[in-house]
């Protein structure tokens, strides 16, 4: 409970989950200070990004912690790989696609580059990367109390949703 991280029995079991498989994990605190400040992540209604690089062949998505605050939660994940990623129904696919590593990571991601530490952190060279799949959805506490699962898609058909509004 120190540094302003709070927890209380229910997320317990979350926890000694994790540390029995081993599990390194990230908690953060989200600042709700921000919520008038004039900025497109938080008029979207989402907190500031929460940028993370690992290799994993089965990257995971810890959402079981964030299920117990007891509130629906807005998830938007871009999972960059090698390929064209999927995970159960709780999040929809918005985007698919190969990518060249060096447009995306210069374009998509800068704003993102200047806010990360340690600098060079979003190096194309580096990243490894040629497809970058985007998820993102509401969920309800019971939808998050288990983790989000990635594995490899079974198809690398490009993919993008459209919307059509009358």
């Amino acid at each position: 409970n120190a540094h302003e991280f709070k927890f209380g029995e229910q997320d317990t079991a979350v926890f000694e989950s994790y540390l029995s498989r081993g599990w390194c994990f990230v908690v953060a605190v989200i600042n709700r200070s921000r919520i008038g400040e004039e900025s497109r992540m938080v008029s979207e209604g989402l907190a500031d990004p929460l940028i993370l690089r690992f290799p994993h062949p089965q990257p995971v998505y810890p959402l079981a912690l964030t299920g117990t605050g007891g509130f629906d939660t807005e998830i938007l994940i871009y999972l960059a790989s090698t390929t064209k990623m999927a995970c159960d129904d709780r999040l929809r696919l918005r985007y698919a696609g190969d990518v060249d590593t060096k447009y995306v990571w210069a374009r998509v991601f800068s704003c993102l580059a200047a806010w990360t530490d340690p600098a060079g952190f979003f190096d194309p060279d580096a990243m490894k990367t040629s497809y970058l799949c985007k998820f993102r959805d509401r969920l309800t506490p019971a939808q998050m109390r288990e983790d989000i699962v990635f594995r490899k898609a079974e198809d690398a058909e490009p993919y993008r949703e459209r919307i059509v509004r009358w």
